[in-house]
């Protein structure tokens, strides 16, 4: 059975590296995101995953990720591991005060990699 992996993120260059390279990881079945909507939507229609990654902070939106992680918890207590993409360290608190298991900088997807890759 795969490890279900949910993706949020508005960035490209993040959702191209998780496609190119967290998806070639054999027990992960990876779905991917660009909008909090898409995700919400996925969420509501009684989808559930694994695992997410999420995005600190959205360009236009007017939810956050650590919106989104709140009603996850919310909705789904902690049967989902919820991991924020940061930048800096106000966003680092925000999300673990939000309820995400932990974070990991953007500038450092190989840590995701490695991170996933050891089962």
């Amino acid at each position: 059975m795969k490890t279900k992996i949910w993706l949020i993120d508005d960035n490209e260059d993040i959702r191209n590296y998780f496609t190119e390279n967290i998806s070639l990881i054999d027990y992960i079945d990876l779905r991917v995101f660009d909008s909090l909507d898409a995700f919400i939507e996925a969420i509501n229609g009684g989808g559930k995953p694994d695992m997410v990654f999420i995005d600190g902070q959205f360009d236009g939106a007017t939810l956050s990720g650590t919106d989104i992680v709140k009603r996850v918890r919310e909705k789904d207590g902690n049967g989902i591991m919820i991991y924020g993409l940061t930048n800096g360290e106000r966003m680092e608190k925000e999300m673990e005060d939000a309820g995400a298991n932990g974070y990991f900088h953007k500038d450092d997807l190989d840590l995701i990699k490695n991170f996933l890759s050891k089962k």
